[in-house]
């Protein structure tokens, strides 16, 4: 008799975990979620990084300073760290990081897999080394973001879009 409570009582409790999952957005997370959705669109927003996640041997960590990639019509900027290997020295050594200001660039935007998901990809044309930029948003504003180059090792982020 004991068993078969215990066994019903997680059958509900799981049920009722599901069901609390399928809970609808409400009024003001639809209106922000199209506010993003048009930021998106009309190539206005910024990408804070939080989180990165070098490849290699590299740990990933929580980034303690702000780190951003700013997209707007005719400009795509970025001030983001980097840790990894190098194939080819920097031309400025006083720099660091991944810090680039292109006025020349591919943007695209496709669904992803998941409903209230873009991707977004966006080409450079104008820096010495091409830079790519995948970002992969969520209308809840969290987003990942992976840059890669031709001249190192490729590197991720996490962060929130605003």
């Amino acid at each position: 008799m004991k068993r078969s409570f215990s066994t019903a009582f997680a059958v509900a409790l799981i049920f009722g975990f599901i069901s609390c999952g399928s809970v609808k957005p409400t009024a003001e997370q639809q209106q922000q979620q199209k506010l993003l959705r048009e930021k998106i669109q009309s190539q206005h927003y910024r990408f804070i990084a939080t989180f990165v996640v070098p490849r290699g041997n590299f740990q990933p960590r929580y980034l303690t300073s702000e780190y951003d990639l700013k997209i707007s019509k005719d400009t795509v900027e970025a001030y983001l760290p980097y840790f990894g290997v190098a194939y080819q020295a920097p031309t400025d050594l006083m720099g660091g990081g991944i810090k680039f200001l292109s006025r020349k660039f591919d943007y695209s935007i496709k669904p992803g897999k998941k409903e209230g998901n873009w991707i977004v990809n966006i080409r450079t044309r104008d820096q010495l080394n091409e830079v790519i930029l995948r970002l992969n948003i969520w209308e809840n504003g969290n987003a990942d973001l992976d840059v890669i180059e031709t001249s190192r090792q490729s590197i991720s982020f996490r962060g929130k879009v605003e």
